[in-house]
């Protein structure tokens, strides 16, 4: 089974659980990054795919009974603010990156696509720990001496 067979496979998964027909989404991806490689309008198909698909996807999980697709959202939207974030303070450096929105691109499918779990990836092997490490900091310089509850 090749790449593009898992990728179909991927985007059908998806598709059902978002209630959207797989096909389009994986039309839709395959000319998004056609496009983005091509250099038309990399920017903002980037952002669309990473912010619209992901968004559709996060409204479906909260209407779900389970809670396993909200930790995925949860996961992927935490760890794509602090891309953005990084990004915006690196964005100097990024013009010397060839194709870098299509790389972007690439890495923002891999983050949600369900078989990656790439958000996943990176939360649990960086950013938990960090995150433990500090929690305590964070927690008490926005809500004070306050206990949580």
């Amino acid at each position: 089974m090749g790449f593009l067979d898992i990728f179909e496979k991927q985007c059908e998964v998806i598709g059902n659980k978002a209630g959207i027909n797989g096909k389009i989404i994986y039309v839709g991806l395959l000319l998004a990054l056609v496009f983005v490689f091509l250099g038309v309008m990399d920017q903002y198909i980037t952002m669309t795919v990473g912010v619209l698909l992901p968004a559709h996807f996060s409204f479906k999980a909260l209407e779900t009974k389970g809670r396993e697709d909200d930790k995925q959202w949860l996961t992927y939207w935490t760890v794509f603010s602090l891309f953005v974030l990084f990004e915006l303070f690196l964005s100097f450096l990024m013009q010397y990156i060839p194709f870098y929105f299509f790389l972007k691109l690439g890495f923002l499918i891999w983050l949600f696509l369900p078989i990656f779990q790439g958000a996943s990836v990176i939360y649990d092997n960086l950013l938990a720990k960090y995150f433990k490490q500090i929690e305590v900091t964070v927690d008490s310089a926005f809500v004070g001496n306050r206990k949580s509850k």
